[in-house]
């Protein structure tokens, strides 16, 4: 997938990542509808290297959505079979969220087939 065709995916949709480092992850993957556990990965992610600042995920009447900077939202659902992993339907993006010692969400890696992006969740 070339760069266009990523900044076309994160236009209407999210945007994230960089060298996350080894963190400790959920034990089971997040349930699809988990609202309690959705709220952990809301917050403005600093995207870098990415071709936009930043990634916004946010809870919205039961269901997690991200956008990118300035850009529409589109729901992101949990990877039944991955904890800390969301994708975006519909595309090739996958969302890895890592946490620190603490199991605080602190990073976020944005992959496509092609290319990965990363960002650092803002205080």
């Amino acid at each position: 997938m070339n760069r266009i065709a990523v900044l076309a995916l994160l236009t209407g949709l999210l945007t994230a990542t960089g060298a996350v480092a080894q963190t400790t992850a959920s034990t089971a993957p997040t349930t699809l509808g988990d609202t309690t556990a959705y709220r952990a990965y809301v917050g403005t992610y600093k995207l870098l290297d990415a071709p936009v600042p930043e990634l916004i995920v946010t809870l919205e009447e039961g269901k997690l959505m991200g956008a990118a900077e300035g850009q529409g939202k589109r729901e992101i659902t949990p990877d039944e079979k991955t904890a800390d992993t969301f994708l975006a339907p519909g595309t090739d993006v996958v969302l890895v969220f890592a946490r620190d010692a603490d199991r605080n969400v602190k990073k976020v890696t944005i992959r496509t087939d092609n290319e990965e992006f990363g960002g650092e969740k803002q205080p």
